[in-house]
């Protein structure tokens, strides 16, 4: 699965000064329960690479940023011997492949 110029997670939204194209509708206190890294736990163990990913306010997540945000999805992971199911990638995996 490959999911491309979106959010890490929508805490990020919460966390942003200013967020640009956010759904308007939010539900009152879902963050407190879930959020995309309980998405991607709960669909392990599906191999997901996550590509140009996104703050709340839309500028480009590093690999840094990225890693501190899915932390516990990497956590996880390692507990239950997926290491690897999750990568970062800064370009679109067609412009990965050309470059090799």
């Amino acid at each position: 699965m490959t999911i491309e110029r979106a959010l890490g997670t929508w805490a990020s939204v919460v966390d942003a000064d200013l967020h640009r194209n956010v759904a308007e509708s939010i539900v009152p206190g879902v963050l407190l329960h879930y959020d995309l890294d309980d998405l991607m736990i709960a669909i392990a163990p599906r191999r997901i690479s996550v590509v140009h990913s996104v703050s709340g306010n839309g500028s480009p997540v590093n690999e840094a940023d990225f890693h501190r945000q899915l932390a516990r999805v990497f956590q996880v992971d390692q507990a239950l011997g997926f290491n690897g199911r999750v990568a970062y990638a800064a370009e679109p995996p067609s412009q990965l492949s050309a470059a090799k």
